[in-house]
């Protein structure tokens, strides 16, 4: 980004910069997971939620150390300092990763599309298409700041349909009350933490910084805007419980669910509501459909030295544009083929993804603790306490969910 004369505006402009990006991890998937679970389980989630935005801020804060210090990317990393096998597990888990949140997106962009009337054999070719260009043909930034104005249309909307006075005694209720060993919530909260702390961010993040060459000021300026992504994602994501909670009281004993979903929408903040939340949640999953399979195609190029098509023709980088469109038709072809419930899809997904967290977030540990690698900035012991708690807790709860369905069977 170029910096502007007027110091005022160059710094509000990198602040936007690193805004946007860390924001970009906010996607529809999320939006989903934590409306599910505040319609499942109320403001029981918000301990959670703000769990996670602690822990994200920490590995957020350990990425931009990395880039600031190494001027390389995560995966750059991984290959130069523990080599190409490590690199290669790495990459297959944020591949495989990506496909899940691919397909959870696919399944939320449907979701908006029906919800504003569009069929979903119409919605995911175009969007399909789209995406390929705007990435392809670099129309990405730009776009990208489009559906981030579209998204904040709806969070703006959110704030305004929701009454905190009236939510505040049961939001007292029910932290009286919170049991973490049930299934039903360990399978919800993996998958918040799937969508909360998506391993693809993490390379894109460091990638970007490292790319822009930024000075010490630079770098302080878009910690900042990074900052405060995450904070307006946290808010977010205890507003979106809120929403679930007000979609549960106003849908009474029903089961929400996609085919459901915009009627009780309009029962519950009236008739215009299913199509400001389906563009809204539409904008996002986009937002994430074109980050999620362009940012692991980036990490996997740099892991193994490959060219990045992003400057480039197909013929001077053809693995970049095979990876990026196989993650796209992949993800794609599996939402169309579904039969069943878009939500339960995209809960899934994501439970699924969250087990490639601990793995990823472990190489950022060892990492930021090398001190040959980060001189004098490695970790903190906090911070450290905190991932490491963070990447346990993901493990236990995963094997808690294995050991529930196990004894379901019998």
């Amino acid at each position: 980004m170029k910096r502007s004369k007027n110091k005022t505006l160059s710094t509000l402009s990198t602040i936007i910069a690193g805004l946007i990006v860390v924001s970009s991890a906010n996607y529809g998937g999320k939006i989903i997971a934590y409306m599910n679970g505040g319609f499942k389980y109320g403001y029981r989630l918000f301990l959670p939620a703000v769990f996670l935005a602690i822990s994200f801020l920490v590995i957020q804060e350990m990425n931009i150390r990395m880039a600031k210090v190494t001027g390389k990317s995560f995966a750059d990393l991984i290959r130069e300092w523990y080599g190409v096998k490590p690199a290669s597990f790495a990459m297959i888990m944020v591949l495989i990763s990506s496909i899940l949140l691919t397909v959870s997106s696919f399944g939320v962009s449907l979701i908006g599309s029906e919800l504003i009337g569009i069929n979903k054999y119409i919605a995911i070719p175009i969007i399909s298409i789209f995406i390929w260009f705007m990435v392809i043909k670099r129309y990405y930034e730009g776009a990208q700041n489009i559906f981030f104005l579209l998204s904040i249309i709806f969070i703006i909307y959110i704030i305004s349909v929701i009454d905190v006075n009236d939510s505040s005694k049961v939001m007292i209720d029910s932290l009286q009350s919170i049991d973490i060993w049930q299934n039903d919530y360990i399978y919800c909260f993996l998958s918040i933490i799937g969508a909360s702390i998506p391993t693809y961010m993490l390379f894109h993040l460091q990638s970007y910084l490292a790319q822009e060459d930024l000075n010490l000021k630079e770098y302080r300026e878009q910690k900042i805007g990074i900052y405060i992504g995450i904070l307006i994602m946290s808010l977010i994501a205890l507003l979106i419980i809120v929403v679930g909670i007000k979609i549960f009281q106003g849908g009474g004993e029903i089961a929400i669910n996609d085919k459901n979903l915009g009627a009780i929408l309009i029962k519950t903040f009236g008739k215009y509501a299913r199509y400001i939340f389906g563009i809204g949640i539409l904008s996002f999953s986009i937002i994430s459909l074109a980050l999620t399979p362009l940012s692991t195609t980036l990490a996997i190029c740099d892991a193994f030295a490959l060219e990045n098509g992003f400057e480039k023709s197909y013929k001077e980088a053809p693995p970049f544009y095979i990876i990026f469109t196989f993650i796209i038709v992949i993800s794609g072809i599996f939402v169309l083929l579904n039969k069943n419930s878009l939500i339960d899809l995209v809960i899934l997904t994501q439970v699924l993804a969250s087990i490639v967290v601990p793995v990823i977030l472990i190489y950022m540990i060892i990492i930021t603790n090398n001190s040959e690698i980060m001189g004098k900035e490695v970790n903190k012991p906090i911070q450290n306490i905190i991932v490491w708690f963070t990447a346990i807790s993901i493990v236990i709860f995963f094997i808690a969910l294995i050991i529930y369905k196990i004894m379901a069977m019998f």
